[in-house]
């Protein structure tokens, strides 16, 4: 049996108030498989919230012959765990038991008969669906039944181990007293690539720690940096989108593209009801030297406020506070569209400048600069944004930036803690003693 183009893998955390949307999702993903078989494969993890349906493992890349597993069913998982009928979600265990049954365990049947296990394909996409908020550690793919929920950096655990090459997984154990079982349980390749696409369905991922986050574990992120309805993605005509005849040929960034298209194309209908949605598809390759330019722009911010008596401490407090008020905020205004900050701190600069000229050659060698060298580089990373209403100033991603210290500081016990997790707020980049997060 040729080897497919695609598989993408759907995980669905459902065991909430989304559970019935999930639901409905789930038939527009069956529908999406074609008769000529060029479609991807198509695999889907669904947990729900009702205590007679089992947490489901669903092959739906066979057109007309779509197939439901019981998880608790399922023989022989990578990792042993307790037999239930409804699983944990959030529990990192199901992930990579999901994963590994879609490359290493699905039996699939040949047209003249033979049997091969396991569904795998020259690229990967791997889309997770449930509640989020961004980087905090706050109900991240929640799940009611057990009352647990994830954290990120044990998500960025799990796509690290999905995504390491039989060689790393050797060398990660090197040294170690395992079993023979054990040391099997942690070699097994999964995905061992890279991820082509990684998408979250879900409110609040498209931040730069979020890209940053997993930008070793993936080549394109598509997310969004608001809310995103319960309905979720209309996955029907997103993958449809990887249907098309020339979808083989395309690039995962131009794949990537069609999906922020179709998603904004399809939700401009409901703009009527007032829905605000944005979604955009961001080149994870170009990550770090983003992450090294933004460490710049911070240490340049900084600089501008290091005495308070001076006329660019005044100026620079005025339009950043202004800028900040004005740009375009998300999560309760606790994160802020980083494009939209820098036009406008951008125009701030320019006419400060216009104003006092030479009295403030500092911040025209500095700040002003530097925010017009980072918009671009921030350009060049995104690949698509978009939004289905004019009431969303979409511009790239957003940046954790509380609007007041009393913000912060109420939440600052919580807040602190997952941020300090985060691969973000560990960079020194190439500024000595200015860490990401202190230039915060």
């Amino acid at each position: 049996m040729n080897e497919k183009e695609w598989t993408i893998m759907i995980y669905m955390a459902g065991d909430n108030n989304l559970s019935i949307d999930m639901a409905y999702a789930l038939e527009q993903i069956k529908g999406v498989a074609r008769e000529d078989g060029t479609s991807p494969n198509l695999l889907v993890y669904y947990d729900g919230n009702s205590p007679e349906i089992p947490t489901l493992y669903c092959d739906f890349s066979v057109a007309g012959d779509p197939k439901y597993v019981a998880s608790y069913v399922v023989p022989d998982k990578l990792i042993d765990v307790t037999k239930k009928v409804n699983e944990n979600a959030a529990d990192d265990k199901s992930v990579i038991n999901f994963v590994d049954w879609c490359l290493n365990g699905i039996e699939v049947q040949t047209p003249n008969g033979e049997i091969s296990y396991g569904r795998r394909a020259r690229r990967y996409a791997l889309i997770f669906s449930g509640h989020t908020l961004g980087f905090q550690d706050i109900g991240l793919f929640q799940d009611e039944s057990t009352g647990k929920a994830m954290k990120m950096d044990g998500l960025f655990y799990i796509l690290q181990r999905l995504t390491s090459t039989p060689e790393q997984l050797k060398e990660d154990v090197e040294g170690l007293d395992l079993e023979k079982n054990e040391y099997d349980q942690e070699t097994q390749p999964l995905i061992g690539q890279r991820l082509d696409i990684l998408g979250f369905d879900s409110c609040v991922m498209g931040m730069l720690e979020v890209g940053y986050q997993f930008s070793q574990v993936a080549r394109t992120m598509i997310a969004s940096e608001g809310s995103v309805p319960n309905a979720g993605w209309t996955y029907g005509k997103l993958l449809g989108c990887m249907t098309q005849e020339s979808s083989d040929q395309l690039d995962s960034k131009k794949i990537a593209e069609r999906f922020v298209r179709e998603f904004i194309k399809g939700q401009e209908s409901f703009t009527l009801g007032g829905v605000s949605v944005d979604m955009a598809a961001w080149n994870l390759d170009r990550m770090e030297q983003l992450a090294n330019e933004f460490d710049q722009l911070g240490a340049d911010l900084r600089a501008c406020f290091d005495d308070p008596s001076t006329r660019v401490y005044k100026q620079m407090e005025r339009a950043v506070l202004n800028v900040h008020w004005r740009c375009q905020s998300y999560m309760y205004d606790q994160n802020v569209d980083l494009g939209d900050f820098c036009e406008l701190l951008d125009e701030e600069c320019r006419l400060i400048l216009e104003e006092f000229g030479t009295d403030l050659e500092d911040l025209s060698s500095t700040s002003a600069n530097r925010v017009r060298r980072f918009a671009p580089s921030f350009r060049t990373q995104l690949i698509s944004a978009a939004s289905a209403a004019e009431l969303t100033n979409t511009r790239t991603a957003s940046l954790s930036f509380s609007r007041g210290h009393g913000m912060v500081m109420r939440s600052r016990k919580r807040t602190i803690g997952a941020y300090s997790s985060q691969r973000m707020s560990h960079r020194t980049g190439k500024v000595p003693g200015r860490a990401f997060s202190r230039n915060i």
